[in-house]
């Protein structure tokens, strides 16, 4: 019995000291880190900056980057292409270019965080060059790769790529809405077209479309209105409807107030507070009486909050103060609202 104590005692000093002799190698190895970032630094940024101010070639700062740098010295150009713009930013890509092929390498890693930083720096520094790639991430089994892929064309501003990106929003659904319409908006005025259809297609997911919605918001889309005003009267999802009524807030005209009015008294509290946010801006002096039982009656402060707000907007700003002078339990929320306008 004695010997087996002594045994297993020996065997777990050995491993305290393997532990110990594990931490030390790792604590000294990202202390080197550092270390070897800063001199890094000290030999490439001097000869970035000769080369912005065509000062010096671009051989120059190849020539202080060794074989086993090439990738850091991508992730070195993107952070200095995030930081600039035009001129300065084409000029650190096209020093990037060379060396994206040590990056491309990361796209087969295990982790899904670098196949999504590989996409990401490819996709920022020479999307012609590696579109394909950066397309396949949409595909990529990881949702955070495929979404970054999605939010990389985006902001590239490839719209011929934006079939691409809808076709597989459907991986999207867990992400959160709000997120998903950013990146959606991101490619601009000229995606436009393709989310209204995108929009109207009643096959597509139903949280898709409302992300599609909110991003039409976003880009204030004129041309959307009435298609969200058709959703709005034939579906019965309450997150649809409501990303839908906060397009026509943004861009609905006296036209679509009837989409509004529909759902006022709705038992969703979002869609009966977008639908307020929305008369505010399609209604008019015929609503304020609506407007203001909203915010004595409705049984969510919030909803009564923003019925406030959609009053002021209508043009009830007499209506609201005479609410605020009054001694009733919802009197703060018409003087809340009064003074958010100032």
């Amino acid at each position: 019995m004695t010997t087996v104590l002594l045994v297993l005692m020996t065997i777990m000093g050995v491993q305290a000291m393997a532990l110990a002799a594990f931490a030390l190698v790792l604590r000294r190895h990202r202390e080197r880190v550092p270390a070897r970032r800063l001199a890094q630094a000290r030999r490439w940024v001097p000869a970035l900056m000769d080369v912005l101010m065509e000062s010096a070639a671009p051989e120059r700062l190849w020539a202080k980057v060794r074989v086993h740098e090439r990738a850091e010295f991508v992730d070195f150009l993107l952070e200095y292409a995030r930081r600039v713009e035009g001129r300065d930013q084409a000029l650190i890509r096209l020093l990037a270019r060379p060396h994206l092929s040590s990056v491309a390498g990361r796209l087969r890693a295990n982790s899904p965080e670098a196949r999504a930083r590989a996409v990401q720096t490819l996709g920022e520094l020479d999307l012609s060059g590696w579109s394909d790639e950066v397309v396949a991430g949409l595909s990529d089994p990881a949702p955070v790769v495929a979404l970054t892929a999605a939010a990389t064309l985006a902001r590239e501003g490839s719209i011929a790529h934006l079939p691409q990106v809808m076709s597989r929003l459907g991986r999207f659904e867990g992400w959160r809405p709000d997120f998903l319409a950013s990146v959606l908006a991101t490619f601009g005025p000229a995606g436009a077209p393709g989310l209204r259809g995108a929009l109207s297609d009643a096959e597509n997911p139903t949280p898709m479309r409302a992300a599609v919605a909110d991003a039409l918001a976003h880009l204030n889309d004129a041309g959307a209105a009435k298609i969200a005003q058709t959703v709005l009267e034939s579906t019965s999802d309450p997150d649809l409807g409501s990303a839908c009524l906060r397009l026509l807030e943004r861009v609905g005209t006296e036209e679509h107030r009837p989409a509004a009015l529909a759902h006022l008294n709705s038992e969703s509290f979002a869609l009966r507070l977008s639908a307020a946010r929305a008369l505010g801006r399609s209604g008019g002096r015929e609503d304020h009486e609506l407007l203001r039982d909203m915010i004595l009656y409705d049984p969510s402060p919030w909803v009564a909050l923003n019925a406030g707000r959609a009053l002021l907007e209508a043009g009830g700003r007499m209506a609201l103060r005479e609410l605020a002078g009054r001694d009733h339990g919802r009197s703060r929320v018409a003087r809340q609202a009064l003074a958010e306008a100032r």
